[in-house]
Formats: C-alpha cells, structure tokens, sequence
C-alpha cells in the first residue's frame, strides 16, 4: 500500500464508522421520540380522568 494512500484509507474506515453510530443515534433518537410522544398522551389522559373523577 502507498505511505499515502494509508492515512486515507484510516479516515475513510473512521468515517463509516462514524455514520453507522450517527444512524444508530438517530434511530434511538426517533425511538425515543415516540415515547416521549406516548407519555405525553397517557399523561394527558390520566389528567383527563382525574379532572372528570
């Protein structure tokens, strides 16, 4: 392998490694959206309930 061509070799691994973690981040990110979501929904109806009992 060229001296050269190594360091790009080095950075290119780093950086698919680096956008498969951000895809993972934005997975988990997207996932826990939803439950945040969901949350504020059965929060919502607890109060609801409460309100009405």
């Amino acid at each position: 392998m060229d001296i050269q061509a190594y360091p790009v070799a080095v950075r290119l691994a780093l950086d698919d490694q680096i956008t498969r973690n951000m895809m993972q981040v934005r997975l988990n990110a997207i996932d826990l959206n939803k439950k945040f979501v969901q949350m504020a929904r059965d929060i919502k109806a607890v109060t609801n309930a409460a309100k009405e009992g």
